[in-house]
């Protein structure tokens, strides 16, 4: 359940006040922040980020650490019949051990972009 929502007499009709909220209901990109929601001229701009709890290293599986912060941006279909460009602000993240083989790597969400793509999969 979105936070921010509220129920009403047990039913299935939600009221979200909250703009973001609303653009996270929209998207439907589960785990994710929206940043910013803009317009420029017939292009809408969608920036967002992964919620990351306690990052794993996949080489050790250590505790690992946010090293910056990179944005890509990826066509998604359109909205209300113009453009939508989404940006994702990824994480790139380290691990702090120095035994362990795998020095950096970026964030990905499977279910979400594809790293190949300049599109969506949604």
């Amino acid at each position: 359940m979105l936070l921010g929502v509220k129920r009403k007499d047990n039913r299935n009709t939600f009221t979200v006040s909250d703009p973001t909220l609303i653009l996270q209901a929209l998207v439907s990109l589960k785990d994710t922040r929206v940043l910013e929601y803009r317009r420029d001229r017939a292009v809408q701009y969608l920036r967002v980020w992964q919620i990351v709890k306690d990052p794993l290293c996949p080489g050790c599986g250590g505790r690992a650490w946010v090293k910056d912060r990179v944005e890509v941006s990826y066509i998604d279909l359109p909205v209300y019949g113009k453009p939508m460009r989404l940006v994702w602000r990824k994480h790139r993240f380290w691990c702090p051990r120095l035994d362990c083989q795998k020095k950096s790597w970026v964030g990905t969400d499977p279910m979400t972009l594809a790293r190949t793509l300049t599109a969506t999969s949604r």
